[in-house]
């Protein structure tokens, strides 16, 4: 094609000529009009646009320049004139990743560098528009070490096999690229030919079939394997029909001289299955995590450094520090948004020093607890920031978080509930922060008791994350998880459990199978299962979760005694006694150890321990262990706190099982009265109460006052659940065969017609 420098086209003047790509000659270009420079991509004569063709890149074109996103080329203009056709372009000044030097980029650019380019991926797919042709040289790092992905949907050539480094299966003869058919997709790739830079494309993309996002993801994994280790990722062949199979099979070189957070990210993008590899949103969220690691380790150093200051004098929880960050993790890529989430943290970790740091009471004889610190502060929030309600909202959320650390979730509900509403009124019903304040209330309603309003809060938060950043969004899915739980809670397993296989099967294919939220997902399935009785496919996934975290984790995470405890209660509840406590005292132990003997973790280790003893006939163990973890709860989770009345239960029944018929009732009915007026006459846990003192009544022939407490149960159980909810109908039955004992059948039929005269209430553990 004869040179073109020195012409003017539509007000651009081609000053210097940069190089040739597959379509034409590559320009640096003047715009006269706008005083900018562009790059400018000439079409040769021979691949100019039929008519058709045309109509489909134009319409392409208008998509491409509305990718806004600092990261991608823009694409300004497309210009026809008598000589040739022209693209203009973003002017992009920089080197290619093929041009950089190894020792050019550390460590922490190149994760910098990946993770822009996959939020590029991002930007693109979620207009549904595919690269097909990502590799090294089109990706190029600016002297400020900001990456631009250059060719963005420009990778699909009129004639499919006339672009450098193309071929076509077979060497069959290029066809005509045609408008797709309905149905097609939106490709224009005939089946058969491929399309793109054979090193670096997807399998799928190799046999022809349809390029998807998820081809991109693949060639996005080649290219970042290639960043890091500075080798071609896939293997040298001299015959192009030799690479092309191997790139039909995903044969790539081995990974090697990474660590395994990246090398991991990379063998997922690999996935010969493009349904295994994970989104561009999943990847950027995972390369950030990666970034974050070495600060995480640092701000962790700082924590136990922080703790130790703090250990002589008043006792406060560093868990408002740790909350305090959530701000800023969560703040938007729009550098407005990032501005008030630092405001937002900086604010929090500013008022909770002043609380923290204040004249320490115990100089006048007051002990200072967790929750009188918070209280303190909570109470002074809408003072101290009058009018900045952003901040007013990051704090009360801070509080709030803390006070559900340390077991006071009334109150953390309260703040929480104070914060969903000032976020929906900043921010809106859809924006990040208002689900993320409605998501945090809903899981501390559900620690309440306030089952209905926490389903409800999720419910909402499901739909709305769902249709804003996709379902397989990590958000997205805790919400999942947390809504599951509530199903759980209410018993509306059936539907719990379907989330749960939905949400392991999609954190599987997005975070890949030893991500931390993937690893409770397993968990969490398998508690459900645990109580629908399905012991053994339980059994099978509580493993999994318990030996993947102990590999990747070790003994002393959390996210391992949580799983080797859940592992020990679905033991405990197949009536594997010995096994259960075998498990959970390698957990106590632990727990006791990392924890101490007063976390909450541990304390509902030890309740279910004791529970263990009892069944075992170790009394005196059970006993002693219960009596403790319940003075304990007591003290730092209060009477009515859930965990405290579980506690109290396991206990009325290991006195129970020893004969003690008078102290098992006296508990239970103690239980009852401490739930009545904290939790409410309608909470489900106080309507649990209730009935277990009925059984209880009903065991000793007080049959009058047990019918008339079955009876309100009922009553009230059919107002709030129906007819056909679980616990009526277990309600319903328990009254029944109470009435069938004492000798009214037909009344009982009336309720239960299953029901016979010999029936008497069973005892009921819990």
């Amino acid at each position: 094609m004869e040179s073109l420098l020195g012409t003017t086209v539509h007000g651009i003047r081609l000053v210097d000529r940069l190089g040739q790509g597959g379509m034409g000659d590559v320009y640096l270009g003047f715009d006269e009009r706008l005083q900018r420079k562009v790059a400018v991509k000439a079409i040769r004569s021979e691949r100019r646009l039929d008519s058709v063709a045309k109509a489909r890149f134009l319409r392409e074109a208008r998509v491409l320049s509305q990718l806004e996103h600092p990261n991608i080329c823009r694409l300004y203009d497309y210009l026809e004139w008598e000589a040739a056709d022209f693209l203009v372009l973003e002017y992009v000044q920089g080197k290619s990743l093929r041009e950089l030097r190894g020792d050019e980029l550390t460590h922490e650019q190149k994760l910098r560098v990946a993770l822009q380019v996959a939020s590029a991926l991002v930007a693109a797919h979620a207009l549904s528009v595919v690269h097909r042709d990502l590799k090294p040289e089109n990706v190029v790092v600016t002297g400020d070490g900001q990456a631009k992905v250059l060719d963005f949907g420009l990778a699909r050539p009129v004639r499919a096999a006339e672009v450098t480094g193309e071929f076509t299966v077979g060497g069959a003869p290029p066809t005509e690229a045609r408008e797709p058919s309905r149905g097609s997709g939106g490709t224009v790739t005939e089946l058969g030919n491929v399309v793109g830079t054979p090193r670096y494309m997807s399998p799928e993309q190799a046999r022809g079939e349809v390029v998807t996002a998820a081809s991109d993801m693949y060639s996005f994994g080649l290219l970042v394997q290639e960043l890091f280790t500075g080798r071609s990722p896939v293997p040298d062949a001299a015959d192009p029909a030799v690479l092309l199979r191997m790139t039909m099979w995903g044969e790539t070189e081995p990974i090697t001289g990474l660590d395994a957070p990246l090398t991991e990210l990379i063998n997922r993008l690999k996935a010969l299955s493009p349904g295994e590899r994970p989104s561009a949103q999943a990847t950027a969220e995972r390369l950030e995590w990666i970034l974050e690691l070495p600060r995480r380790r640092l701000r962790r150093a700082a924590r136990i450094g922080l703790a130790l200051l703090l250990a002589g004098a008043a006792v406060v929880s560093t868990a408002g520090f740790l909350a305090a960050r959530r701000a800023q993790r969560r703040a938007e890529s729009s550098e407005a948004t990032a501005r008030q989430a630092q405001a937002d943290a900086e604010a929090v970790n500013t008022f909770l020093r002043s609380m923290l740091t204040s004249p320490d009471p115990r100089s006048r004889g007051i002990e200072v607890k967790v929750v009188d610190v918070l209280d303190r502060a909570a109470e002074s929030v809408e003072r101290d920031f009058a009018g900045r309600f952003t901040s007013q909202a990051a704090i009360l959320e801070t509080i709030g978080s803390t006070y559900h650390a340390v077991g006071e979730m009334r109150k953390a509900a309260e703040l929480l509930d104070r914060a969903f509403t000032l976020r929906r009124g900043l921010h809106g019903v859809t924006a990040p922060e208002t689900l993320a304040a409605e998501h945090q209330l809903g899981v501390v309603l559900v620690e309440t008791g306030a089952f209905d309003r926490a389903e409800e809060l999720l419910r909402e938060v499901l739909v709305l994350r769902w249709a804003t950043l996709g379902p397989d969004h990590r958000q997205t899915l805790e919400t999942v998880g947390a809504l599951a739980r509530v199903l759980q809670v209410v018993r509306k397993l059936e539907e719990a459990e379907r989330l749960l296989r939905w949400g392991h099967a999609t954190r599987l294919a997005t975070l890949g199978p030893d991500d931390p939220a993937t690893i409770d997902g397993e968990r969490a399935l398998g508690i459900v299962l645990r109580d629908t009785r399905r012991f053994a496919e339980a059994e099978l996934l509580l493993c999994s979760a318990y030996e993947r975290s102990l590999q990747q984790f070790g003994p002393d995470h959390q996210l391992t005694y949580e799983a080797l405890a859940s592992l020990g209660a679905l033991y405990s509840r197949a009536k594997r006694f010995a096994e259960s406590a075998s498990a959970l005292g390698e957990v106590l132990d632990a727990l006791r150890r990392t924890r101490g003997p007063d976390h909450p973790l541990t304390l509902k280790v030890a309740n279910t321990q004791g529970r263990n003893f009892a069944e075992l006939g170790r009394f005196a163990e059970a006993d002693a262990l219960l009596r403790q973890t319940l003075e304990v709860q007591r003290r730092e989770l209060g009477s009515a706190h859930l965990d405290t009345l579980d506690t109290m239960t396991s206990l009325a029944y290991s006195a129970h099982l020893q004969g003690r018929q008078a102290e098992s009732d006296a508990l239970i009915r103690q239980r009852w009265e401490i739930a009545a007026p904290n939790l409410g006459i309608d909470d489900p846990i106080t309507l649990q109460c209730k009935s277990a003192y009925a059984d209880g009544l009903a065991r000793k022939g007080r049959t009058g006052d047990a019918e008339t407490l079955f009876r309100e149960i009922l009553s009230v159980r059919r107002r709030v659940l129906g007819e056909h909810h679980q616990a009526t109908q277990s309600t319903r039955s328990m009254l029944a065969r109470l009435l069938a004992a004492s000798g009214r059948l037909d009344e009982a039929r009336s309720l239960d017609p299953a029901v016979t005269v010999s029936s008497t209430p069973s005892t009921s553990r819990r």
